[in-house]
């Protein structure tokens, strides 16, 4: 107007509301982000590879043991802020991870830092980006820092303990070893003396019994019934003592593996057994039923004399007022998660109780007086002895008054 005062006002007017809430919405996000970089204590930092500035956040600083907050730079406060024993490598890896034709700007790594001001070493895990220009120059490099220093210490304290404990473990083995070794050597001389002795007594045995039975001839017409009972006594202790030696010899050869396993067909070597025991059959009124048998591959003697004991136990141990009848069977098995063949020799005789299970395996172990049942007690320990030579196992069954199972176990 003519006195210059406004008389009209124009302008517009913008609704920013949508702005003001991306606004809110991005300072919400950074400072999300601020506090989840704050929990998890972890350092950012930031080279501008083209201004030629670095930046480190105060986490950054804290593990490179800086205070200030004054400009740091590549050369002096992260080169130097390196240990020593990593600085080589981790130079290295940087100068891979800005050559995009061998990293693709990856940069993933763990290595020491020491403490600029502080001296504390500390272990660190730095993963990062390098970003790179159309000419594929490296132009930026930003990344993150965490401290892995407990984390590095239990695992070099485990290391360190798995270190000490294989250590022990392998002083340990070595003992076992020399103790095993020293055992085998024990057991190997502990056999040739058993060997050697029982062929050395084998024959005092038999002069005893030839000069026994030679001096009761000569004065037969002179013995009284009580001279003829201690004559008899005297029989039979050498009697007992030869067979004792000879299951002593037969124990010490099974004792010693042949070389080399063969094929062998059990059936044959049931076979062979019963001819070995025909006459005792025979005098008892036996019966011997026999299954197809496998063929394994095995010791055919010791196989053979397996047979022999566990069918003459059975022909030994039978009911005074019923004929033995035995059974010899086999199935394949899973036993202990692996195959097996399993032999059944089933007998009615007399039995035992199944608490006797473990002794009567025994060396010299016997459940039955040598009156009521002749025998040494080695015959079940030789059957113990041959299965394992083959690797396998033996169990029995047994009930008193209804007969004996014994069963074994080859591998298939």
């Amino acid at each position: 107007s003519e006195t210059d005062l406004p008389t009209r006002i124009v302008g517009i007017s913008i609704d920013i509301t949508e702005k003001k809430q991306y606004e809110l919405l991005l300072q919400t996000a950074l400072e999300q982000v601020r506090l989840s970089k704050e929990a998890a204590e972890l350092g950012t930092f930031d080279l501008d590879l083209e201004a030629g500035s670095m930046h480190w956040d105060d986490r950054c600083r804290i593990l490179f043991g800086i205070s200030h907050h004054n400009p740091v730079t590549y050369d002096i406060d992260f080169v130097q802020g390196l240990h020593p024993e990593d600085r080589d490598r981790i130079l290295r890896v940087i100068e891979q991870a800005f050559v995009k034709s061998e990293s693709n700007g990856d940069y993933d790594v763990e290595y020491r830092t020491v403490g600029a001001e502080d001296g504390i070493i500390r272990w660190v895990r730095a993963k990062g980006k390098v970003y790179f220009n159309r000419e594929e120059r490296p132009v930026r490099f930003i990344g993150s820092v965490l401290e892995i220093t407990e984390e590095v210490l239990a695992i070099q304290k485990i290391e360190e303990l798995v270190e000490k404990r294989t250590g022990e473990l392998a002083q340990a083995n070595n003992e076992l070893r020399q103790v095993n070794t020293e055992l085998q050597r024990s057991n190997a001389n502990l056999e040739e003396f058993a060997h050697a002795a029982s062929h050395d007594l084998k024959e005092p045995i038999r002069k005893i019994q030839v000069f026994t039975s030679r001096l009761k001839s000569q004065i037969q017409s002179l013995l009284k019934d009580e001279d003829l009972r201690t004559f008899s006594r005297i029989e039979n202790a050498t009697h007992r003592m030869g067979n004792l030696i000879d299951d002593l010899l037969l124990y010490s050869h099974v004792s010693q593996r042949p070389l080399e396993m063969e094929t062998v067909r059990l059936n044959e070597k049931v076979r062979q057994a019963l001819v070995d025991l025909d006459l005792d059959l025979e005098e008892k009124n036996g019966i011997v039923h026999v299954s197809e048998l496998p063929v394994i591959k095995g010791y055919r003697r010791q196989l053979q004399q397996m047979f022999q004991n566990l069918i003459g136990n059975a022909i030994k141990y039978s009911k005074k007022d019923e004929a033995p009848v035995i059974y010899i069977t086999a199935e394949t098995v899973i036993y202990n998660e692996k195959n097996y063949h399993l032999i059944s020799v089933a007998d009615n005789g007399i039995g035992f109780e199944q608490e006797y299970e473990g002794k009567i395996f025994q060396m010299f172990s016997r459940l039955h007086g040598g009156d009521q049942y002749s025998g040494t007690g080695v015959g079940l320990s030789i059957v113990k002895k041959i299965i394992e030579n083959h690797n396998g196992a033996i169990a029995v069954k047994s009930q008193p008054g209804i007969g004996s199972t014994f069963e074994l176990y080859f591998p298939y």
